[in-house]
């Protein structure tokens, strides 16, 4: 295995080597031993039966009914929601799916991101694996931090380093934990730092972020992939009419989105994309700048990612309060961030939920060199963190009255979404579609352009429910669109259920590439609707096409 630290200056021309970097640390993985796969099904059955056993009581006699009458209202029932958080089934259910392990998390937080397909419940229950999953031993982070410091700062050394020769501090208890890897706080030395010149400028005493990759993880995702696919093929022989389901394609996407998480080499490319699209020179002169940042990716191997430390308070915590004085400011911010990622980068960051967002503050300042922007002392950033939400809503107010303005930093980039040269003619045809009004054009475009257009039934009626669709939102054939939509009288649980009714009910089979931009919309628009900010979509769709 082999690690790569660019010069932080010139990321891009180091992306060439992280990616032969990355082909000699992919070894392959070993065959699946047909008797562990076994002894994996026997485990999940063993683990999931309660869930099993107690679900026709809980649909019969406890809160299940109402959690179906529920999903098939179309409405989105505060009250259900609220009795469903505490109960005990729901619990009982998150509680397994954490615990059979990576592959079963990320399809939790993907249902969680689908309230086009499950009720806000459902997808409130499953969120909460998003941050609540159990960390790794300390002895395994170290094992993998000597192996890297090994392979880079041994050559710099006459003796053999250790972890504490090399980081000034290095944190045992992780920052944050996700379904395949978890973050650890440290400090590089400074002698380190200036051996290595300009590839770690700037750095010197600052904190650093380590990614670590979760042990003998790749065996046991790739055993539950074999078991999902496997699945997947059995369901498509077994259902009439699945066919344009494409249930067997989805899967292996799913599965490739897994195994691309398991190289932290591709996070490293990723963040150097990021960082040329917003703020390198792969921004476009005519674009409107956005306070949109990301980590500078400082060492990749496989297993191992170091990157810059950005200070912040977790989105999570500003969504939890609902309403603040810089909703406003980060709805107009977030939405057209990701809007421009689509239709002018084609590089979609695909797992965008508020665990992957960072807020910070800064203020313009005047110097004799000019204007520049001051960052919020640091300490604050934990000051919000552990504040009540009253607390937390009088320090969001004096920072906007002191001046200072809302900058957003995304996180864990090892999820990324492009579409092919036909897939992007083809949203984009679909976009310009419903700025005019033509419903009936949008639903011709998506039935001729599926992955299976011999499977669609009853074209005629797809065009008349689409231009409905269409004309429900305000957007009519023949009339100015500006200002006619804004976030706030969108009622997007209805909008996104007719839209997978729609499909659904026509046999129309979007491509995986679709499916993967619709979840990631589906995921921005929830947390922008969290917010009480507004924005005008058709205005942003507008400026950034």
């Amino acid at each position: 295995m082999e690690a790569v630290m660019p010069h932080v200056s010139h990321i891009d021309s180091d992306v060439s080597k992280i990616e032969k970097q990355s082909e000699i640390v992919a070894t392959p993985i070993a065959s699946i031993n047909p008797l562990r796969l076994c002894f994996r099904v026997f485990s999940l059955f063993f683990l999931f039966t309660p869930v099993l056993f107690t679900l026709p009581f809980w649909l019969l006699l406890g809160n299940g009914r109402l959690l179906v009458e529920a999903t098939n209202s179309l409405t989105a029932d505060t009250e259900t929601s609220k009795i469903l958080e505490h109960d005990w089934f729901m619990h009982l259910t998150t509680h397994c799916f954490e615990r059979a392990g990576p592959v079963f998390i990320k399809l939790c937080q993907w249902a969680s991101m689908r309230q086009d397909l499950f009720h806000p419940a459902v997808c409130d229950a499953f969120a909460r694996l998003q941050s609540h999953v159990k960390p790794h031993a300390y002895s395994w982070t170290l094992a993998q931090v000597q192996e890297l410091v090994d392979l880079h700062f041994g050559s710099v050394s006459k003796r053999k380093l250790i972890v504490s020769d090399v980081f000034e501090r290095f944190d045992a208890e992780p920052v944050g934990v996700g379904a395949v890897a978890q973050v650890h706080l440290a400090v590089l030395k400074s002698q380190f730092v200036s051996l290595h010149g300009d590839a770690l400028a700037g750095l010197e005493d600052k904190r650093v972020a380590v990614k670590v990759i979760h042990p003998r993880i790749e065996h046991i995702i790739e055993m539950d992939l074999t078991l999902l696919q496997m699945g997947g093929r059995i369901f498509s022989k077994l259902i009439p009419g699945s066919k344009y389901l494409a249930i067997e394609e989805e899967l292996e996407t799913f599965a490739g989105m897994m195994r691309r998480q398991l190289d932290l080499t591709i996070e490293f490319r990723n963040l150097a994309q990021f960082k040329r699209n917003f703020e390198g020179e792969g921004r476009q002169k005519n674009e409107r700048p956005l306070p949109i940042a990301f980590p500078t990716p400082l060492i990749a191997t496989r297993n191992v990612l170091v990157e810059e430390f950005c200070d912040g308070v977790g989105f999570r915590k500003i969504v939890e309060i609902g309403h603040c004085a810089f909703d406003e400011e980060l709805v107009q911010i977030g939405l057209p961030a990701f809007v421009r990622m689509i239709m002018k980068h084609n590089f979609v960051h695909a797992d965008l939920h508020a665990g992957n967002i960072l807020l910070q503050f800064k203020k313009e300042t005047h110097q004799k060199s000019g204007k520049s922007l001051e960052p919020v002392d640091a300490s604050l950033y934990q000051t919000l963190s552990n504040a009540s939400i009253a607390d937390r809503l009088k320090l969001l107010q004096k920072l906007k009255e002191a001046g200072y303005t809302p900058h957003l930093v995304f996180l864990d980039v090892g999820l990324t979404s492009a579409l092919s040269i036909s897939n992007l003619s083809n949203i984009q045809s679909v976009v310009n579609a419903a700025l005019d009004g033509k419903g009936e054009d949008m639903a011709d475009l998506f039935m001729t352009r599926c992955r299976d257009p011999s499977a669609v039934i009853d074209p005629e009626g797809a065009r008349r429910e689409m231009k409905e669709l269409i004309q429900s939102l305000g957007l009519e054939e023949g009339k100015s669109v500006a200002g006619v939509l804004p976030l706030s009288v969108i009622k997007s649980r209805q909008v996104l259920m007719k839209a997978a009714q729609f499909f659904r009910q026509h046999r129309i089979g979007l491509e995986g590439e679709w499916i993967g931009l619709f979840v990631a919309a589906v995921l921005v628009e929830g947390i922008a609707r969290k917010l009480g900010g507004d924005v005008d979509v058709i205005e942003v769709l507008m400026e950034e096409m």
